[in-house]
């Protein structure tokens, strides 16, 4: 968005403009109930960005996530509170997210949803932290934050330490005998590289790491000492912008075919091919099928989750992106990552602000906001959210894993969409429970006449 001074609702988030003023008039609270606390709670939400590969239409779609939570919690809350939104829509990186957390502290917010981007964090950590406003991501997975320095910070997406351990999890499923480990030289790729390695020390499986940066033109140097066989894997921890530079490259050089095969983290199924016009990602996907990555579980059976994409289908398409509704011309439903824990970053806070009114009497602060995500006083933030159970790790902010429901899952690539392979269950360190063995993973292939590798790197027809 254009730089310039704050405004309770930004131009690029008018439609949020309505959703204030409708919030204002006894949209949370009884109507005869006084007096009325009027709560500002702000988001940094990511504009779209090439260098990190935030499409426009992923941007669009968090915008929509966010005024569809806000339009559906809130009727949910009776108690004596109205929100007031205060968005920023800054690019995804340190400098751009300080100065919008600056402007959002200017505006008294007591809390902030956001941001996606692991570098965005620091920024936006370096404003945030020092005043004790809490802020909570839904994207943001890099364990470097979970530090006495980020001691306002919380998240609604698993750390990085739980996506490591199911990459490691595949890895030994899938019988690999060797990994090399590319990442992104920044914030997100380097931390998750580190933890993925320490995930597969002891495993006597040898991992070569070899860092990308972007812009990438030159990736040749990247694969001339890197020795494939059949038994290797590629794992890709990066950015999306980062991935696509890479696999155009791999695919100029030829380094998409068998026995090349790649294992992305939840930055890599984050790329998203359908978006662009014309052939410039299209081509490249036809390339690519057979690529496998992970990302965070979207459970849209929930029931928790269901409210929210019923509401949101029943909304005219140009105003809410993203999901498959009446007005969708062709109608699809690719509702891209994090869209359950966008949703319960909201949620989060309101139920901290339902809290602090209603149970503890008392008038919502920053810091009020602060200790209930602290649990003070016990579960003051613990619910059955649009991904799961959530409640927060006092210490380090991390979200606690509470239930059954798989942090992460598998994904492959299948024409333009990454899609779930839902019997393929990541359990972390309990390995991988193939619920259907016939669920073959796509491999690109074609494998060659009399190849050993075991049944789930077969292809099959998608």
């Amino acid at each position: 968005m254009m730089m310039g001074r704050t405004r309770a609702i930004p131009a690029v988030a008018a439609p949020l403009l309505g959703l204030a003023l409708l919030l204002s008039s006894c949209f949370c609270r009884p109507c005869d109930a006084l007096p009325v606390q009027y709560l500002r709670l702000g988001f940094i939400l990511p504009s779209p960005e090439v260098n990190i590969g935030i499409t426009k239409r992923l941007a669009d779609e968090w915008m929509s996530a966010t005024r569809v939570a806000l339009n559906v919690l809130g009727p949910r809350y009776k108690s004596t509170f109205n929100v007031l939104p205060v968005v920023e829509v800054v690019p995804c990186n340190s400098e751009d997210a300080a100065v919008a957390a600056e402007r959002l502290d200017l505006m008294n917010v007591v809390g902030v949803v956001g941001p996606a981007c692991s570098e965005a964090v620091r920024g936006a950590n370096s404003v945030l932290q020092p005043k004790g406003i809490p802020y909570v991501s839904f994207a943001a997975t890099a364990d470097v934050f979970n530090t006495p320095d980020y001691n306002t910070f919380f998240r609604t997406v698993f750390a990085d330490k739980h996506q490591a351990r199911e990459i490691a999890a595949l890895v030994k499923f899938l019988q690999f005998e060797e990994v090399h480990l590319f990442y992104s030289n920044e914030t997100y790729g380097s931390a998750l590289a580190t933890r993925i390695q320490a995930e597969l020390d002891g495993s006597l499986i040898p991992v070569s790491t070899i860092p990308v940066s972007y812009p990438v033109d030159e990736f040749a140097p990247l694969f001339a000492d890197v020795a494939v066989g059949e038994r290797s894997i590629c794992v890709l921890a990066a950015l999306p912008a980062v991935a696509e530079g890479f696999w155009r490259a791999a695919v100029r050089e030829n380094f998409t075919r068998y026995p090349w095969w790649y294992l992305g983290t939840d930055g890599v199924a984050a790329l998203d091919f359908v978006d662009q016009s014309g052939e410039r990602l299209g081509t490249l996907s036809r390339s690519l099928q057979g690529e496998i990555a992970i990302g965070p579980n979207m459970p849209f059976e929930s029931p928790n989750l269901r409210p929210f994409t019923d509401y949101w289908k029943q909304q005219a398409a140009d105003d809410f992106v993203g999901l498959i509704n009446a007005q969708t011309t062709p109608k699809y439903n690719e509702t891209r990552l994090y869209v359950a824990h966008l949703i319960d970053s909201i949620w989060a806070f309101f139920e901290a602000f339902q809290n602090i009114i209603a149970v503890q009497n008392q008038v919502v602060t920053a810091q009020a906001v602060l200790d209930c995500f602290r649990n003070k006083p016990a579960n003051c933030v613990r619910f059955e959210g649009a991904s799961g159970t959530v409640a927060f790790n006092t210490v380090t902010g991390e979200r606690l894993k509470l239930d059954g429901v798989p942090a992460y899952s598998l994904y492959n690539l299948i024409g333009k969409t990454w899609k779930e392979k839902p019997n393929w269950v990541l359990n972390g360190s309990d390995g991988v429970n193939l619920k259907d063995p016939r669920d073959f993973v796509t491999r690109p292939g074609p494998l060659p006449a009399g190849s050993l590798l075991p049944l789930q790197h077969q292809i099959v027809a998608p």
